[in-house]
């Protein structure tokens, strides 16, 4: 659809913030306690290289296990669209399905991230 034009680019920023708008209030306080694990084990190491090391690795498998889900979502979105789903006609009607839940579940997880707040 973009096509790597600037709309294209445009396009694919918003979605990337609006979904760390969604994806934050998870991965905060996972962070933090990660930081703040890292920050401890090194003001009370007497090493403080071993203790940077431990840190690059946590916050490292962090990392992976936090983009691992979006990367394989994407791959597979890639490899479905490509293949199976190029002959079959229904192709767009599935992509308006799909997009309708995608729209449903941010409704969803909007709504409840305001209760939540407002509670």
């Amino acid at each position: 659809r973009g096509g790597g034009t600037s709309l294209g680019y445009l396009e694919a920023l918003l979605l990337g913030a609006s979904a760390s708008l969604v994806a934050s209030p998870c991965s905060s306080p996972v962070l933090a306690a990660l930081l703040t694990f890292i920050s401890a084990a090194s003001s009370q190491s007497s090493d403080g290289s071993a203790a940077a090391a431990l840190g690059a690795l946590l916050l490292l498998v962090f990392s992976l296990g936090y983009v691992t889900p979006v990367v394989a979502a994407g791959l597979l979105s890639s490899g479905l669209s490509s293949t199976s789903l190029q002959g079959l006609r229904g192709q767009e009607w599935s992509s308006g399905c799909l997009a309708a839940l995608l729209i449903a579940y941010g409704t969803y997880s909007s709504l409840a991230s305001v209760s939540d707040l407002l509670s």
